[in-house]
């Protein structure tokens, strides 16, 4: 029996740790000693101005924080289940969060109220994104479905069906027309996210897809369990390349900012770094004690960070493969790391239940954003 969260005596973590960029001339975000839930924290996510920070759990409650004074300004409260996912609109002015009972929240930020609740779903909610635009929330779960909502009225305008499994990923693309899903079923769906058509079906995996990342605005690059990496034409659904090197699964793809390079890592301990055009290994900068969770490119797209096994977070040269800085604080393996938008800051979550912001020049660490009582599996700067 297959499931979203687990498999083989391996944890997928589903748990969400969101930062968006912080305004101009604003300190970094205090310690917060702890979140004000009774349970495990699923979800965190710092609003679009940065100004206020929500944090979502297992005892079902999200709430919503200052961030200059780490005061609590209000609980938002929907239920009993607990909270998987949390996204902010585009504008900041709205919160969506996602549970285990299969429904959706949308919250209005300043007052707190519940401005809509979204029943569709038959399972657990996995994943939600905003649509670039903000009109558009989609959502994933492990019913096997994916469904669109109309943000402004909470309208389900959509249920897409035709994948067999758990939703592991949802994915806009940058102009918003495509919405991409990955699933435990080893497929890629492609959607029109106008009409919420089934454009094609990625096929080719060989095990769950484990993550999806859309290069440029032709291409779509896969992660999966069946040790490759694959590039797609999503215009046709065509497999560009099947990229092979990998001895075991993979967990985590990016494509660069000029989507010319693609970086993975997996649980062989190895980045690999491949040309997206002709699909060639350009090297394996880094085969450390330890499985490699995460990667990332810098804006710039000169450097790339790593976290892992090893409870740090590797800063390289692309160029070069040349390890820039290696950066330790964590006290368990490194789930996911991002950078800000001008690649001065890069911030880390790992198993320790801990957020870590770093300067990524020198690479000192400018502060432990927070501490949970569970993992933090993701975190995102936009």
């Amino acid at each position: 029996m297959s499931s979203w969260g687990t498999d083989r005596g391996r944890l997928l973590p589903f748990l969400i740790v969101a930062f968006l960029r912080p305004p101009v001339g604003a300190a970094a975000p205090e310690v917060f000693a702890q979140l004000g839930h009774s349970n495990v924290v699923h979800a965190v996510v710092f609003a679009p101005g940065g100004r206020t920070l929500a944090s979502a759990g297992e005892d079902g409650a999200t709430n919503l924080w200052d961030i200059s004074t780490a005061r609590e300004l209000r609980t938002l409260k929907s239920g009993t289940a607990g909270i998987n996912a949390a996204a902010y609109a585009p504008d900041g002015a709205t919160l969506v969060t996602g549970g285990r009972e299969g429904s959706l929240t949308v919250w209005d930020v300043s007052s707190g109220q519940a401005l809509r609740v979204l029943k569709g779903h038959t399972a657990a909610v996995t994943a939600v994104s905003f649509s670039p635009s903000g009109r558009t929330i989609a959502s994933g779960s492990a019913d096997h479905t994916v469904r669109l909502w109309d943000a402004a009225s909470g309208a389900e305008t959509r249920s897409l069906t035709g994948q067999h499994d758990a939703i592991t990923a949802v994915a806009f693309s940058a102009d918003g027309h495509t919405l991409a899903s990955a699933s435990v079923d080893k497929t890629i769906q492609l959607w029109d996210a106008a009409t919420g058509h089934a454009l094609r079906t990625l096929s080719g995996h060989t095990d769950r897809v484990s993550a999806v990342a859309f290069c440029g605005s032709q291409s779509l690059a896969s992660a999966s369990w069946d040790h490759t990496v694959r590039l797609w034409d999503f215009a046709s659904g065509r497999e560009l390349r099947s990229l092979r090197g990998h001895a075991s699964e993979v967990w985590s793809v990016a494509c660069s900012p000029d989507g010319h390079t693609l970086a993975s890592g997996g649980y062989d301990h190895a980045v690999k770094l491949w040309d997206a055009t002709t699909g060639h290994e350009l090297r394996t900068i880094a085969a450390d004690a330890g499985w490699v969770e995460s990667v990332a490119f810098s804006p710039s797209g000169r450097v790339l960070a790593s976290g892992g096994a090893d409870h740090a977070v590797k800063l390289w040269d692309v160029g070069s493969g040349v390890k820039l800085h290696t950066l330790e604080g964590h006290a368990a393996f490194v789930k996911s790391v991002a950078f800000s938008r001008n690649g001065r800051l890069l911030v880390s979550g790992g198993a320790d239940r801990a957020v870590r912001l770093w300067r990524t020049g020198d690479g000192h660490e400018l502060r432990a954003i927070a501490a949970h009582e569970g993992w933090v599996g993701a975190v995102v700067f936009t």
